[in-house]
């Protein structure tokens, strides 16, 4: 006999045991005295008197006694009788599970094993159960295995995709990069074209306002050179006449100063403002 079938022979002997204790203290609480043979000091004269034995007797009689060492196979010696009454509890709970049967399920296929087979204790039927165990583990190890398997090449899947996506963003960044750097050229561009026209501008500008300048400057000078000549001619035309008045004068005594007329200087050249001489047409 096996350890689990000696464990079950145990069990099952002191839930025996206890059931005739229930059934003792029923029977006790049945023909329990009344109230009135309390009051009058009854019930502890009776169990005084031992008179308790007749109740044990009631209940220990020898049908029940034959009975019980039937239940715990203590007489005669049978340790298929126990397992008999968890076989079919094992059956009755397998019939109603086994549509949720589950390969990992050992348990449940150690009962159903039992189930099928009528003496559990034969070689054979161990074999069996051990080779079925043996294979149970190793689908669950490959169970694992696979699980262990699919978890890598989700993982794997995962990190690819999340590394495509980060590639998928720095890609998009540098567009965005190149597109901000593009953008901000061509503003660079422009102020630099704006910078130069409004240079130009002010170039121009100076240019016109030098222009306008040069322009005031040689008419000032035309002016003022305008003015001169005016001047000049009527400080000529005014000597004209003295001129010719001494020389009506020198026609008489010419032979006696002959150089008279040679002594008068010429009057200075005219300059401008720069220092060029100006020519009188």
């Amino acid at each position: 006999m096996s350890e689990r079938a000696r464990f079950r022979v145990l069990l099952t002997a002191t839930t025996t045991i206890l059931s005739l204790n229930k059934a003792l203290a029923w029977t006790l609480y049945a023909t329990r005295p009344t109230y009135d043979d309390a009051q009058n000091g009854c019930l502890v004269a009776q169990i005084k008197a031992g008179k308790h034995s007749v109740f044990l007797e009631q209940v220990f009689d020898r049908e029940i006694k034959q009975k019980a060492f039937e239940a715990t196979s203590i007489a005669p010696i049978k340790a298929n009788v126990v397992l008999e009454r968890f076989r079919k509890q094992d059956n009755n709970k397998s019939e109603a599970r086994l549509s949720a049967l589950l390969p990992e399920d050992w348990r449940q296929m150690e009962r159903l094993i039992r189930a099928a087979v009528k003496d559990t204790s034969a070689e054979t039927s161990q074999k069996l159960s051990q080779t079925l165990h043996q294979l149970q583990v190793q689908n669950e190890l490959l169970h694992y295995e696979n699980s262990g398997l699919r978890d890598a090449l989700t993982a794997k899947k995962q990190q690819k995709q999340h590394q495509e996506e980060q590639e998928r963003l720095a890609k998009l960044n540098r567009k965005e990069l190149q597109a901000a750097a593009k953008l901000l050229k061509e503003q660079e561009k422009e102020e630099r074209r704006v910078a130069r026209e409004r240079a130009k501008e002010v170039r121009d500008q100076m240019k016109a306002e030098q222009v306008a300048a040069r322009d005031a400057r040689k008419a000032a000078q035309n002016t003022r050179q305008a003015s001169t000549i005016t001047q000049r001619g009527k400080r000529k035309a005014s000597k004209a006449p003295l001129a010719k008045r001494k020389l009506k004068r020198a026609k008489g005594g010419a032979a006696a100063h002959p150089s008279s007329l040679e002594a008068t200087p010429a009057p200075p050249p005219k300059v401008s403002s720069r220092g060029r001489a100006i020519t009188l047409s």
